[in-house]
């Protein structure tokens, strides 16, 4: 669940927790997750409402993190060539 999805349904992220259906483990390990899984909605939700959070992740994941991926093959690539040209014999 994302923020946007929170945002989207416009329902109160604890009662979208707790519609989700029990599955048969400890009791402990129940509580633990239904703590983090909380905490988690918590979190997206108080998220959700900074818009300039959401614009500024949006912005990252759509420009700055595939120009970042593109520039490491690029350079990566470059010296790939290098290396290969350094060792072709002439």
């Amino acid at each position: 669940m994302t923020p946007e999805s929170i945002n989207k349904g416009g329902g109160d992220p604890l009662e979208t927790l707790a519609s989700l259906g029990t599955h048969d483990v400890d009791p402990w390990r129940a509580e633990t997750l239904r703590r983090e899984a909380k905490a988690r909605l918590e979190r997206a939700h108080r998220l959700a409402s900074r818009r300039w959070f959401v614009a500024l992740r949006r912005t990252y994941r759509l420009a700055l993190e595939p120009a970042f991926v593109y520039g490491l093959a690029a350079v990566h690539l470059c010296w790939t060539f290098q290396t290969v040209l350094s060792l072709w014999p002439r």
